[in-house]
């Protein structure tokens, strides 16, 4: 029993610097955005990440071993996962702010019930129902005064992020029964890499890159992509599911902060109470499924 104590408070900071890391990634996508299309900065980073896993994976285990009838799985997931959804990410945070981004996809649990309904037939409790009304609510409120133009496009595409986000979670799963997080990571990053390149070709692509932009775009995905994936990873497997919700569900609030602190940007008292409606809601939502 003194041991299991002792190491108790590790995945519990494992799980702080992971939401750190990923509320300062969306504060590194927005100022990445103003020198390179999202298309390009998806494949960017896509490209390093698989260069990385590829030599771990040949140095823990002498190679990449994926069965065969499971690589159309890893190209969908790969696809989605870090394509579709960081492309779409992208392109929502270059149309309103880091802030805003993170706290609509703090919603992805809503759409996570609502999928779970269509697909799976699965009951939506009385009070699941109020909280998505909550949510719907406070993403009202946080988009009200400036419904029309960039920030609606923007609501959309971060929008559909969150479902493809959502489909991934699901058509993933399978494969953690398989294989180990350093081989899933590298199928993942190579396939979305392959199925990134001709959206980066075919989106408007434009680069222009300064030395510290670079540093930034390698550090981003080193750390926020392959180590905050592995430290999530690992944390929620030694972490109750109301903790670890509780702490993931607080990611919009480390971005606002973090936004505040760099940019200094600030959310109106209507935005703040749509904030809070939507983190109230998810947490909701998270301590009923726990």
């Amino acid at each position: 029993m003194r041991k299991i104590s002792k190491q108790r408070p590790i995945p519990l900071i494992v799980i702080t610097c992971v939401i750190f890391i990923w509320g300062f990634d969306f504060i590194a996508i927005e100022y990445m955005l103003q020198y390179m299309s999202s298309g390009v900065f998806t494949l960017l980073r896509l490209l390093t990440g698989s260069a990385v896993l590829v030599s771990v994976c040949i140095i823990k285990n002498r190679g990449i071993h994926i069965k065969k009838n499971d690589m159309p799985r890893f190209f969908i997931c790969g696809a989605a996962a870090m394509s579709l959804y960081f492309t779409l990410e992208g392109i929502g945070i270059s149309l309103t702010s880091a802030s805003f981004g993170s706290l609509i996809l703090a919603t992805v649990p809503v759409f996570g019930i609502i999928g779970d309904r269509i697909i799976y037939k699965r009951k939506i409790t009385g009070l699941k129902v109020i909280c998505i009304i909550i949510s719907i609510i406070g993403v009202y409120l946080l988009v009200a005064g400036d419904l029309s133009g960039p920030k609606l496009k923007g609501l959309g595409f971060i929008i559909m992020a969150a479902i493809v986000w959502v489909f991934q979670i699901a058509y993933m799963k399978p494969l953690y029964e398989k294989y180990d997080l350093v081989t899933i990571l590298t199928g993942v990053f190579i396939s979305g890499a392959v199925f990134q390149l001709p959206i980066a070709l075919l989106s408007q692509p434009h680069f222009s890159i300064t030395p510290s932009g670079i540093i930034i775009l390698i550090v981003t995905t080193i750390i926020c992509l392959i180590i905050g994936e592995a430290g999530y990873v690992y944390a929620i497997g030694n972490l109750s599911v109301t903790v670890a919700s509780a702490f993931e569900n607080l990611l919009p609030v480390v971005t606002i902060i973090l936004a505040f602190i760099i940019y200094g940007t600030v959310l109106s008292p209507l935005q703040f109470t749509g904030a809070a409606l939507i983190i109230g809601a998810v947490m909701c939502i998270a301590l009923k499924d726990s």
